[in-house]
């Protein structure tokens, strides 16, 4: 229990009895978290809205124990996180709770949601993301608009809304996303000529990697052509997996890791200059291109014109100085974002169509219906225009973020304390767990059916038209002013694949495999899924 509080390095036997009275004292000093404040007096203080006439405190889960609290219980399910918090909120029928952890604050999990509207939109302004955030995201991806706050924040969010503009989404992103799809068919077609398996899941990791380079960098990997993963996306797997880790282990143990570089730190810090090798060039380059614009011997047409491109542009506008490590920082977290969350939703998607071919018919139905070209061409894609008033998809899509959203488990920070209109209580400095996967599976919130695969429950039963479900309720993308700005691109990529490889292609998975999720930031499969493809009867190759 105490290696995994301490690491997957940690080798009890290997420990002298001073380090070991260190190890103790240092647990029991961090039993006790800087700015504790008795709840019932925060409660009596606290304002109360209309209608409410008293705080309602949220109670602790009973099964801590003394001192410890729930940390032992965490540490038994961290292979399991997702269920583990699952089986507690059915167990709470949604309500909430309050965990108390080793050395960290009181956590409160809430999947009700109303208080996810609270929190994420009306009174956003009391919860913050937290420095325990910051700290474990910060050497990935540095300081980035996902973790920092203030003026910051703002201004890097309004770089990153410029980027996904209609006009850049149009003549840019999507161009390049076509141009790699068309690859992606290229793999699928042999694939079924050759009757040879393919991992899914790596190939479309391969594929987003490569379309996102290629819009952010301007870079051309060529992993999904080559066949294999470029040292770029495993130098960012080994970094997310590795920071995401850190949410498990004692602070103080992995910022000593770090500080002596040894153990899962230093892999951390191996990976990041492998990304860094790559990604800084890239900027370098750009930075470089940039001072020729106006140079008659220098072709401006040859630039590249990507994202980093564009984000240069948008600093120089606003009269910003330009740091090529705030660079960085949004260029890269636009990659891991569009690599990881469409590879992953389109991984789930194809899971569930094959555990549900009624569904997988009801969508090629429609594909062909709209787009008659996939039977008759090999290479056809559907534009950007032509993506649209698509229900069944967008259903199918909607379903399959909710009962596997991109992010499983997402926190806040309470900086003030705060009522919510139903009375429930959060005491400033109270972390807050929002567990977006286990609340898509609570019939509190969805039904008796939450935990079933149901596209249609997103279609008006009357016209079939998409139903409006508030962003708190399904919360794919965020809600808020802190909602996605790349949800656009993200869905629109995941209609353009699913469309070319729907309608045409029909996905076995190889039996024997065990498909579950690995616990990492976003909601990974632990292994890959192997499937085997078969050409849909109708489609033949373009003989032009």
């Amino acid at each position: 229990m105490l290696q995994s509080l301490l690491g997957s390095e940690f080798k009890p036997q290997q420990l002298s009895p001073l380090v070991s009275g260190l190890l103790a004292i240092g647990a029991v000093v961090a039993l006790y978290p800087v700015g504790f404040r008795t709840g019932h007096k925060a409660a009596k203080d606290a304002a109360l809205p209309p209608g409410v006439d008293a705080p309602v405190r949220v109670p602790y889960l009973s099964s801590g124990l003394p001192l410890l609290g729930h940390t032992l219980e965490l540490a038994r399910n961290s292979h399991r996180f997702l269920d583990w918090l699952l089986d507690l909120c059915q167990s709470r029928e949604g309500k909430p709770f309050v965990l108390k952890l080793l050395g960290k604050n009181d956590l409160m999990i809430t999947a009700v949601p109303e208080h996810h509207e609270q929190i994420l939109k009306t009174q956003f302004e009391n919860f913050v993301k937290g420095d325990h955030l910051y700290e474990m995201l910060v050497d990935v991806a540095g300081p980035n608009v996902v973790i920092i706050e203030g003026e910051r924040w703002k201004y890097q969010r309004k770089v990153l809304v410029n980027l996904f503009s209609t006009r850049v989404l149009r003549e840019h992103m999507m161009p390049i996303i076509q141009k790699h799809t068309q690859v992606l068919l290229e793999i699928f077609s042999a694939a079924a000529s050759d009757a040879k398996p393919l991992e899914l899941g790596e190939l479309l990791h391969r594929f987003t990697l490569d379309s996102f380079a290629e819009i952010g960098f301007g870079s051309q990997l060529g992993s999904l052509a080559a066949g294999q993963e470029h040292p770029f996306g495993k130098a960012l797997d080994d970094a997310l997996h590795i920071a995401a880790a850190r949410r498990f282990v004692l602070k103080w143990v992995w910022k000593a890791k770090r500080w002596l570089n040894v153990g899962s730190e230093r892999q951390l810090h191996e990976a990041v200059h492998v990304m860094d090798s790559l990604v800084m060039r890239i900027i370098s380059d750009a930075i470089e291109q940039r001072s020729h614009r106006n140079d008659p011997n220098v072709d401006d047409q040859k630039a590249v014109r990507g994202i980093v491109s564009i984000i240069l542009d948008r600093m120089q506008a606003d009269g910003q100085s330009v740091e090529p490590s705030e660079v960085r920082s949004i260029a890269l977290l636009s990659l891991i974002a569009g690599r990881d969350t469409t590879a992953n939703a389109l991984a789930w998607l194809f899971h569930m169509l094959h555990e549900h071919p009624n569904v997988e018919g009801k969508l090629r139905a429609e594909l062909l219906a709209r787009f008659p070209k996939l039977a008759t061409s090999e290479d056809y894609v559907p534009a950007m225009e032509e993506l649209q008033h698509l229900p069944y998809l967008e259903a199918t899509i909607s379903e399959v973020l909710r009962l596997f959203p991109i992010f499983p488990y997402t926190s806040r920070q309470c900086i003030k304390d705060t009522v919510f209109p139903d009375g429930t209580f959060v005491r400033a400095g109270t972390d807050i767990g929002l567990p977006h996967y286990a609340m898509a599976r609570l019939p509190s919130v969805w039904g008796p059916t939450a935990a079933d695969f149901i596209p249609e429950r997103f279609l008006d039963s009357e016209t079939g038209e998409v139903l409006d479900i508030p962003a708190a309720t399904s919360s794919a993308f965020g809600a808020g002013p802190r909602v996605c700005v790349g949800r656009r691109l993200a869905t629109l990529e995941m209609k353009l694949v699913i469309a070319a490889i729907v309608g045409r292609f029909h996905l076995t998975e190889v039996p024997g495999q065990d498909v579950g999720y690995k616990v990492a930031l976003s909601l990974t499969m632990k292994d890959p899924l192997v499937v085997t493809v078969e050409r849909v009867d109708h489609v033949v190759a373009d003989s032009a």
